[in-house]
C-alpha cells in the first residue's frame, strides 16, 4: 500500500521545530565557550573575556575552526530563519494584539538581525574572510547620535535592553523559564539542573546585557558614543570590577546558560503555528 505524504503543515511544523532546535544547540555552543574562555580568564588561565563574535574569530584560527564556523553559521541561520518566521506568524502569542503584539514582531525582528549578522560572519570567516572591527559599535551610535533625535534613539535603545535585563533576572529567580521546557519528558535529575543552570545563566547573562543598557543610557546622556559596550567589553568590564572569585562565578553563569540552551533545544516547546 502506497505511503501517505505529510499533509503541509504539518512537514512545515517539523521543520520550524528543527530550526529552533539547531538554533538552541547553536547559541549553547557559543555561550558555553564564552563562559570558559571567562572562566579561564579569571584566574589568568589563558582565556578571554570576548563575545559571540569574539568567539568566531577564535575559533577561526583553531584546527578545524572553518568547518566549525561553517556548521555555527548554519546554526545561526536556522535561529534567524525560525525567528523570522515568528515575526510573520508569532506562534508563541497566538492571543496578543495591538501594541503587545507589534512589541512581540519587534523583538524577533530585533533578533533575526542579531543571529542573521552573526550567521553572515560565520560563514565570513569559515571562508577565509575578515571579521567585523571592534569599534563598529562606536561607529554605528555615532552615526545615529548624528541624526535628528538620535540621542534619544540611543537612550531608548539602552532603557529596552536594560528593561529586557531586568526582565531576564526576574525569570531566573522565579524559573519562569521552566514553562517553556517539557518538563514531563526529563528525569527528576534532569529538571533540577535544568532549573539550576536555567537559574543561573539567565541572572548571569541578565547582568552583562543591564551593563550594555547602563552604558548606553550614559553615552546618549554624555553624547559620547565612546561609552557604548558590547557584550565583551561588558563582561571585561565585571571582570576588572570584581574579584577573580566573583568574576568566576559570573563565567560560571555564562556557561550555564550554554547548558540551559541545551536543555532548550533538547527539551524546549517550540511554538509552530500548526
Amino acid at each position: 500500500m502506497p505511503q501517505l505524504a505529510s499533509p503541509p503543515n504539518v512537514s512545515s511544523s517539523k521543520w520550524i521545530d528543527t530550526f529552533a532546535r539547531l538554533g538552541y544547540a547553536t547559541k549553547g555552543i557559543i555561550y558555553s565557550l564564552i563562559g570558559l574562555l571567562a572562566l579561564l580568564a579569571a584566574f589568568q588561565a589563558g582565556g578571554q573575556t570576548t563575545d559571540s563574535q569574539g568567539v568566531l574569530t577564535t575559533l577561526a584560527g583553531q584546527p578545524f575552526g572553518k568547518f566549525m564556523l561553517f556548521l555555527i553559521g548554519i546554526g545561526f541561520a536556522c535561529y534567524a530563519l525560525w525567528r523570522l518566521i515568528e515575526v510573520v506568524k508569532d506562534p508563541e502569542h497566538p492571543n496578543s494584539s495591538g501594541a503587545e503584539s507589534v512589541f512581540h514582531r519587534l523583538s524577533y525582528l530585533v533578533k533575526v538581525g542579531i543571529y542573521g549578522g552573526l550567521a553572515f560572519t560565520a560563514f565570513k570567516l569559515a571562508m577565509g574572510s575578515g571579521g567585523e572591527s571592534g569599534s563598529s559599535s562606536q561607529d554605528s551610535v555615532a552615526r545615529i547620535m548624528a541624526l535628528p533625535l538620535g540621542r534619544w534613539l540611543i537612550a531608548l535603545g539602552g532603557a529596552i535592553v536594560l528593561g529586557g535585563a531586568f526582565y531576564e533576572m526576574y525569570r531566573g529567580f522565579k524559573a519562569k523559564f521552566r514553562g517553556k521546557l517539557k518538563l514531563q519528558e526529563m528525569s527528576a535529575d534532569e529538571r533540577t539542573w535544568a532549573t539550576r543552570v536555567g537559574r543561573l545563566g539567565l541572572i548571569a547573562r541578565s547582568i552583562v546585557f543591564s551593563l550594555i543598557g547602563i552604558f548606553a543610557l550614559q553615552a546618549a546622556y554624555y553624547t559620547n558614543p565612546s561609552r557604548i559596550q558590547d557584550p565583551g567589553e561588558a563582561l571585561q568590564t565585571l571582570q576588572q570590577w570584581a574579584n577573580p572569585w566573583v568574576f568566576a562565578v559570573m563565567a560560571l553563569g555564562l556557561l550555564a546558560y550554554g547548558i540551559h540552551m541545551f536543555f532548550m533545544a533538547r527539551y524546549g516547546r517550540i511554538a509552530t503555528g500548526q
